[in-house]
């Protein structure tokens, strides 16, 4: 379930300054819809809709099927109040990401339970080849076209309203590469050769900075695994989500990537993941675990 960014708010024509109140109540009515025998009316604030039957053929399960939400920079804590949600973090950098691992954990002690990996989960992109310079070549598609910043201009992705002040002085950090200090891409529009062609350079200079980064990692199986180690133990997430490939890459790369992701890089992460004791929401439900009681002494 997603709270969608700004832009995906003006595509729908929708105030983005409501963007969270119109996920709460679509968040209510679909868990209400997975628990309820009886039709059931919604009359909230944003979206007032008729009684509607319950899903499923029982018309009810409980407890409800497992809810996470994504995000793509840090916001507020309200995820983290009853009932709990599982919170990925969509490809953010991982200092940025550490801070909003906090957020979440300070905040669910404030509600009175312990937070864990059963809360957390990170989107990584991932390309994986038989080769290096292959790796290489095809992690360049990523960049096709901008890459993530042709979706997620500032003024777009995070219109006036959509944050809380507070996530705003937050964005405005996460915006800037923690190993670098260079700001997020943001490309002028071109309608000149001149002016695409600059940008595209531009977009390209960034392949480096992004696998530097994490943002974006490319190798072989030997070389990938490592550096997701590393994720997993610096995020230490439950879920782990793999952003394959886009931009023009051959059906047969393709193919080959998936084969060399499900029969070495996946067991791997398993096996780190077993290690390291990270178990996912389906495993140990968030917001199971009640706050330890400080040790006195």
């Amino acid at each position: 379930m997603g709270q969608g960014a700004g832009s995906e708010s003006i595509y729908n024509n929708a105030n983005p300054a409501y963007n969270r109140e119109l996920f709460n109540e679509a968040h209510d009515f679909v868990i209400k819809a997975w628990t309820t025998t009886r039709p059931l009316p919604l009359r909230g604030q944003a979206l007032p809709l008729p009684p509607r039957k319950p899903v499923g053929a029982a018309g009810a399960e409980a407890p409800s099927p497992d809810v996470d939400t994504g995000v793509g920079q840090s916001g507020d804590g309200g995820l983290v109040r009853p009932p709990p949600l599982s919170l990925p973090a969509l490809g953010t950098f991982l200092e940025p990401t550490l801070e909003m691992v906090k957020l979440y954990r300070d905040t669910a002690a404030e509600e009175g339970y312990e937070s864990g990996p059963e809360n957390f989960g990170y989107l990584q992109r991932v390309v994986v080849a038989e080769t290096e310079e292959k790796a290489q070549e095809l992690g360049r598609a990523f960049m096709y076209g901008g890459g993530i910043n042709a979706f997620a201009r500032p003024e777009w992705m995070f219109p006036p309203g959509y944050n809380s002040k507070a996530a705003t002085r937050r964005l405005a950090r996460v915006s800037v590469d923690p190993n670098s200090g260079d700001e997020a891409l943001v490309l002028k529009p071109a309608d000149t050769p001149e002016g695409i062609e600059a940008n595209r350079n531009q977009i390209y200079g960034r392949f480096q900075a992004e696998q530097d980064n994490l943002q974006l990692i490319c190798g072989t199986p030997d070389t990938v695994i490592p550096k997701i180690r590393h994720i997993l133990e610096t995020v230490r997430p439950g879920i782990f989500s793999l952003w394959h490939h886009h931009g023009p890459v051959s059906h047969e790369d393709r193919m080959t990537s998936i084969r060399l992701l499900g029969d070495e890089v996946l067991p791997a992460m398993r096996s780190i993941a077993d290690e390291l004791g990270l178990p996912g929401p389906y495993e140990r439900l968030p917001g199971s675990r009640p706050l330890a009681a400080p040790v006195s002494g």
